[in-house]
């Protein structure tokens, strides 16, 4: 969801489908990565466009799709949309697709103004009746048990289902893994028990849409009471990092204190929220925005279960100074001599890996104690932490400057303490 991400990631997943392009980029000024302005041209479009040479013609083009455009924070699909339309203008990108997908923002929506008619489609233009024979379509092949199901009961029950979400493939999606988990088998019973509980609790036609009643369905099967706090403090902590974490940095952040992390609880709770949350490549991720943005509204979650964000961030705030009170030092890579630069170190990235890197949870808390701190409404007055800020600032700040340094994330660290004075 960060700007700065989006063109180097597809960057990295385009050199590893084409060799012509990873050499191109290869030699493209690693200081570019800190100039996100210029990452369409200099590190998609300018080595796409020189790989080309070495392309054989008959290969089908390459297709990127940006889903989503409109969540990428501070406004940036915007401004991402617009360098993409500056850069292929005239003559293109021959070999190259690119679909974009977004919410009509109003900024975004004026971007595209620019661009001939016949390449934006828009998803009111989609019939009705073609929107819901695709929902149809994916729930006889995600629910096969119940789509040849002897039973009319339960054909029926699905096709209710397929009313119920009214086109909305996030509906559909989240009903069938709550139905069927993708990571285990269930019979075809439970398959039928699952479908029953929620096409006999829809919404109530009132403020709460199908999607509110489908989370609040999926909240309250998975955090029982006697679950709750755990369990609720687990889910917020993924809803508000600002980064995808593994299991193990996540029950760090959970934790009052090292000694008292569960990374079993952590995992538990994931495997109880399989309908809106998922592993992948050893991170958890939310499956959709929408759950997010649901949890962190107490208007259409359950107030019980909503994430308050001042509260959350609070804590994350008081997790990272945690984190980097009891790991940060003086000379934290054990470096031999303060006079050398970093390229002058043969092995820095060894040591980096072992002072920082794997010290659960000190890269998320040096990279992001800012961010949530300037997430705390500054109103709210709490001089405990102030008085935390004040104690951070006269014992560790100077050696999380030289962790960022390490980790070469020097403009983050300007633009944080920057942030930072600007909230106190």
């Amino acid at each position: 969801r960060q700007l700065q991400n989006i063109v180097p990631t597809l960057a990295r997943q385009l050199a590893g489908q084409s060799r012509s392009f990873a050499e191109a980029v290869a030699d493209v000024d690693p200081m570019i990565l800190y100039k996100s302005s210029e990452h369409v041209e200099k590190l998609l479009v300018t080595p796409w466009k020189q790989s080309m040479k070495d392309r054989r013609d008959e290969l089908p083009p390459s297709l990127i799709v940006i889903d989503a455009l409109d969540e990428i924070e501070n406004n940036g699909g915007e401004q991402l949309l617009r360098e993409l339309i500056d850069s292929i203008r005239g003559e293109g990108v021959q070999g190259l697709k690119i679909l974009v997908t977004s919410r009509p923002h109003p900024d975004i929506v004026d971007a595209t103004n620019s661009l001939p008619r016949d390449t934006i489609f828009h998803l009111e233009d989609i019939k009705d009746k073609d929107g819901t024979e695709d929902i149809r379509t994916f729930l006889a092949a995600r629910l096969p048990k119940l789509y040849v199901s002897p039973s009319r009961v339960h054909r029926q029950g699905l096709e209710e289902l397929v009313n119920l979400a009214s086109g909305l493939f996030i509906f559909a999606a989240t009903a069938a893994r709550l139905i069927s988990p993708l990571n285990r088998e269930r019979s075809l019973t439970e398959q039928a028990d699952g479908l029953s509980k929620i096409i006999l609790s829809p919404a109530d036609g009132g403020s709460t849409s199908a999607v509110d009643a489908l989370y609040n369905r999926v909240l309250d099967d998975a955090i029982p009471q006697q679950d709750r706090p755990s369990r609720l403090r687990i889910l917020h902590t993924v809803v508000s990092a600002l980064q995808p974490l593994t299991v193990a940095t996540l029950a760090e952040l959970v934790a009052v204190d090292s000694k008292n992390k569960d990374e079993e609880a952590a995992e538990l709770c994931i495997g109880a929220l399989h309908s809106v949350l998922y592993v992948r490549d050893k991170r958890v991720y939310i499956y959709h925005k929408s759950f997010s943005d649901f949890i962190l509204d107490q208007q259409r979650c359950s107030p019980e279960l909503a994430c308050s964000p001042s509260t959350q961030n609070t804590h994350l705030f008081r997790t990272c100074l945690r984190i980097m009170g009891a790991s940060l030092r003086f000379n934290m890579c054990s470096l031999p001599s303060s006079y050398n630069f970093d390229s002058e170190v043969g092995d820095l990235k060894q040591a980096v890996q072992k002072n920082i890197l794997d010290v659960l949870g000190l890269e998320y808390a040096c990279r992001y104690w800012t961010s949530h701190l300037i997430k705390v409404p500054a109103s709210s007055g709490d001089s405990l932490l102030l008085s935390a800020l004040e104690e951070f600032g006269q014992e560790k700040v100077l050696f999380w400057i030289e962790v960022m340094n390490l980790l070469a994330a020097r403009r983050e660290c300007l633009d944080g303490a920057n942030a930072v004075k600007n909230w106190v």
